[in-house]
C-alpha cells in the first residue's frame, strides 16, 4: 500500500501473506525509482506476535517478549530502557513499569533503574475502573525504591 501526497513524497507499507505490517518507507526514505527504500522492519514470531521493530539505519528501535498467553510482557526501546507489563488471568494488564530518566546510558553507568509503577483495576465485568500512578520509584519487581510507597493521591484516575 502506498500513500501519495500533494508535494510528491510516497509513503509505502509493506504487508507479508499474514497480513502483518513488515515495513514502512517514509516519505523522505521513498526511492520512487525502485519503489522501496530504508525504512523501519517489523520482525514476528510463529504465533505471528511483533517481537522487533528496527530503524532505517537497523538499529532496534524496539523489541518485545511474550509470555505464554501470548501477553506482551516486555518493552525494550531504542535507549534500552524496559517497560514491563503484568497480568491476571483473564489477560487484562494489572501493571505496567517504565523507566525513569537517564535513557541512552549503559546500565551499568546508571545502577539500578527505577521504575515509574501504574496498576489498574477491573469490575467484575473485565471492564477498567481505575488506573493508579504511583508517586517514587520502583524496582521491576514493583517494589518501593523512594518516596511515597502507596499511590499517589493527584494520579489516581
Amino acid at each position: 500500500m502506498a500513500i501519495h501526497y500533494p508535494d510528491g513524497g510516497t509513503e509505502r507499507f509493506i504487508r507479508d501473506g499474514a497480513g502483518n505490517r513488515i515495513k514502512h518507507i517514509l516519505p523522505e526514505q521513498y526511492d520512487p525509482a525502485t519503489d522501496d527504500g530504508a525504512g523501519y522492519g517489523y520482525t514476528y514470531d510463529a504465533e505471528d506476535r511483533l517481537t522487533r521493530v528496527t530503524g532505517p539505519s537497523g538499529e532496534v528501535v524496539a523489541a518485545y517478549v511474550y509470555d505464554r498467553m501470548g501477553n506482551c510482557i516486555e518493552r525494550k526501546d531504542a535507549l534500552g530502557g524496559c517497560h514491563y507489563y503484568a497480568y491476571e488471568l483473564r489477560g487484562k494488564r494489572i501493571r505496567e513499569l517504565h523507566p525513569l530518566g537517564e535513557g541512552g546510558q549503559p546500565q551499568e553507568a546508571r545502577g539500578p533503574q527505577p521504575y515509574q509503577r501504574t496498576d489498574y483495576r477491573y469490575d467484575k465485568n473485565g471492564n477498567r475502573i481505575q488506573e493508579i500512578r504511583y508517586g517514587g520509584s520502583y524496582t521491576k519487581e514493583g517494589a518501593a525504591l523512594t518516596g511515597r510507597k502507596g499511590p499517589d493521591p493527584d494520579l489516581c484516575l
